[in-house]
């Protein structure tokens, strides 16, 4: 028996019992974490080629601290790579899971 106002679809289907349901959407908010995080992504932009320009020395710095700028620019494009993960994440659409039972296997 489903809960009032559950999103589970039940179907009896080649002598199993399957089970389909969405996740839900995020709403709005989801579409606010993802603009910050794009915008968020223009300014990580920025700062890849400031560094990159700084050690390859296209930059008006006189001695740039490369252990520092390797060392920044390492955990900088990690940040990044979470940051377009993060972003794909949230903004790429809901896929229904399913779950079929019989009396010899459970398929998800």
């Amino acid at each position: 028996m489903q809960p009032t106002g559950s999103s589970i679809v039940r179907e009896a289907k080649e002598g199993a019992t399957i089970y389909t349901w969405s996740h839900p959407n995020g709403g709005l908010f989801r579409y606010l974490i993802g603009a910050f995080l794009i915008a968020w992504l223009c300014g990580w932009l920025m700062g890849m080629v400031f560094a990159i320009s700084t050690l390859l020395g296209l930059s008006n710095a006189k001695e740039p601290p490369i252990a520092f700028l390797l060392m920044w620019l390492t955990m900088w494009t990690l940040g990044g790579l979470f940051a377009m993960f993060l972003a794909y994440t949230i903004l790429r659409p809901g896929t229904p899971e399913s779950l079929a039972i019989s009396d010899e296997f459970v398929t998800l």
